[in-house]
């Protein structure tokens, strides 16, 4: 593919580099906020924790609207007569500079919030909100701080950088601060600011702005060389679109990384650096799948990350970050047939790897038969639509727990890869009865699901006596989710007439399938809303599961149809968390990386 620069409205897309728990992005603030709309530097750190800083651009010491463009590399602010860049050459570093207008910095003040001057120029801003410190340092132009003090804390924090004479050194004490310099760029600044948790081991190596800028850029050409292509010769007209696309993916995957810190054991890709600076586990498989064709070990850690955190009975955490896991529900287990899938595609991942996860996933698989099976019946059970990732679904729209075929299909799948390699390792006993146990299992809900035309989920009351066929301890959930259709990971190993009527039902007009791809709930159900998160919008991960079904079943000209119409939908109109069904248009967080991540797999394995 030729260079090119791509170019995003951090309205909606971070500024942002692999590493940094740090971004920049334009806020609006809710009413009740006393923040004004603007662009701001952020804090992701323990899930994010909101704006640190507010960036404006001064004129005669005085606000000016600004106009923003942004690269991988570069955000660029522009006002009448002046523009300031900046930039992230490092994870923990923002480096900047202005012509023709100040910058100022300010940040509310917080509890215990306040600034201490550093010897030399610089100013420390320690954050206890946030828990960090950030230093501010001009290299080029003076530093002045207002910072009024209550006895507690600084009422307010503004730094504010201006351009200033050269040669006029340091000067201490909270008036101002001027950088030494021999440039004499009389109209320009330029400074930096690091942030870091308890102390500065040393000050910062400045280098040229020119240089901070080519190690950005630098970094993310690696990270775009590596993420999987489309068949660009066979795309013909959509060519240009796709490039867009593509880059645009490949940038959300790299800006979304952070570094290894705290409660994450590994480098970890994060969902999105707008509100769900976080991971979850299932949105992390899907991503460590993207990265498994150029970028095996970073793959595997995406892939481990939740096993190193899991817990002595089985069970995943629901999602995690630098501080902390949450555990009050879980993911599917969409586990095992990722391992599948990334074995089916690359060689990296050897006995020593199979050993270190086989024990983990055969504890996350036994889990959900100790846990999550209720009445004894075999069949595992969902307790909330957040279980499923589903959230709201209308599956349990009538209560829960829930029987969905959906999660017996996974469980089958993880069986059967469990089965795989416990044969790999020469555990010729396990792997056997792993396989038993998902040929049960597949038979029990072929019975247990299948009503002669579609799977049905199965509303499940523990405390009722259980008898055989419909009654008080097993209800049909009537729905028309997307959901049950999730089952066809089984492809072949479908009884004819269940994948039959699964593809059927698929297919059916004006129900699901539309021009940009599949509904997660049907345009004829009256629960469906085009905004309703898993009650009609289109999703990746949903996508992805059936068309790599329909795939394997034999179907695989519906597979590419529907994942094509998925792909031109993303390149178009963005890596959003989901889509309007029926125009397209990106909705909820719209910079999300298991969207970024299945647009790349998909357009890769059927454009």
């Amino acid at each position: 593919m030729e260079d090119m620069e791509l170019e995003f409205d951090v309205r909606h897309v971070p500024f942002s580099r692999r590493g940094s728990y740090m971004a920049m992005s334009v806020l609006r603030p809710k009413p009740a906020s006393e923040m004004p709309e603007g662009l701001y530097l952020r804090h992701l750190r323990a899930g994010g924790k909101g704006p640190v800083f507010l960036v404006e651009p001064l004129l005669d010491g005085e606000p000016v609207a600004y106009t923003i463009r942004a690269t991988p590399s570069t955000l660029r602010i522009d006002v009448q007569g002046g523009y300031a860049e900046f930039c992230f050459p490092s994870p923990d570093t923002v480096h900047f500079r202005a012509e023709g207008i100040g910058l100022r910095f300010s940040i509310a003040g917080g509890s215990y919030n306040h600034v201490t001057p550093i010897p030399g120029c610089s100013w420390e801003v320690n954050s206890y909100t946030h828990g960090r410190r950030f230093l501010l340092t001009p290299v080029l132009g003076e530093l002045s701080i207002d910072a009024p003090w209550t006895g507690l804390k600084c009422e307010r924090i503004q730094a504010t950088f201006r351009a200033g004479k050269p040669g006029l050194g340091c000067q201490s004490g909270p008036e101002a601060t001027r950088s030494k310099t021999s440039r004499s760029e009389e109209n320009v600044l330029e400074g930096i600011i690091e942030e870091y948790a308890v102390v500065k081991e040393r000050p910062v190596a400045v280098q040229s702005w020119e240089e901070s800028v080519c190690s950005a850029k630098r970094d993310f050409d690696q990270w775009l060389s590596r993420s999987p292509e489309p068949d660009w010769k066979a795309l013909g007209g959509e060519r240009e679109t796709y490039r867009l696309g593509h880059s645009l993916a490949a940038y959300i995957t790299w800006s979304c990384m952070v570094d290894a810190e705290g409660f994450l054991t590994r480098p970890a890709m994060y969902m999105s650096k707008n509100w769900m600076a976080n991971i979850w586990s299932w949105d992390h498989c899907f991503n460590a799948m993207a990265l498994v064709y150029n970028n095996p070990a970073l793959a595997w850690d995406q892939f481990c990350i939740f096993f190193d955190r899991q817990h002595p009975s089985g069970v995943l955490p629901d999602y995690m970050n630098d501080k902390d896991a949450v555990w009050s529900c879980c993911k599917p287990p969409i586990h095992g047939l990722t391992l599948g899938w990334m074995m089916a595609r690359t060689d990296y991942i050897t006995k020593e790897h199979l050993r270190e996860v086989y024990l983990p996933l055969s504890k996350w698989t036994e889990w959900w038969f100790r846990h999550r099976d209720s009445d004894a019946d075999g069949i595992p059970q969902y307790n909330h639509g957040n279980d499923s990732g589903w959230d709201n679904s209308t599956v349990f729209l009538q209560g829960v727990p829930v029987e969905s075929p959906d999660l017996a299909a996974l469980l089958v799948v993880q069986m059967d890869v469990l089965a795989e390699v416990a044969g790999i390792l020469g555990k010729a006993q396990e792997s056997k009865r792993w396989q038993e146990r998902s040929e049960d299992l597949l038979k029990a809900m072929t019975g247990h699901f299948w009503d002669g035309t579609r799977l049905v989920p199965v509303l499940t009351n523990p405390h009722h006596p259980r008898t055989r066929g419909w009654d008080d301890s097993h209800k049909p959930v009537q729905c028309e989710s997307l959901l049950p259709y999730v089952s066809l990971v089984l492809g072949k190993r479908l009884p004819e007439e269940v994948l039959n009527g699964l593809v059927q039902g698929l297919t059916e007009p004006g129900a699901f399938l539309t021009r940009h791809g599949l509904a997660t709930e049907s345009l004829k159900s009256p629960y469906h809303k085009t905004d309703g998160y898993w009650l009609g919008p289109i999703w990746a991960p949903s996508t992805m599961l059936i068309v790599e079904g329909l795939r394997s079943s034999g179907h695989e000209e519906l597979a590419r149809d529907i994942a094509r119409r998925f792909c031109h939908m993303a390149a178009c109109t963005g890596m959003a968390e989901n889509f309007d069904p029926l125009t397209g248009q990106g909705l909820q967080d719209r910079a999300f990386t298991w969207t970024s991540s299945v647009y790349m797999i998909l357009a890769h394995e059927y454009c």
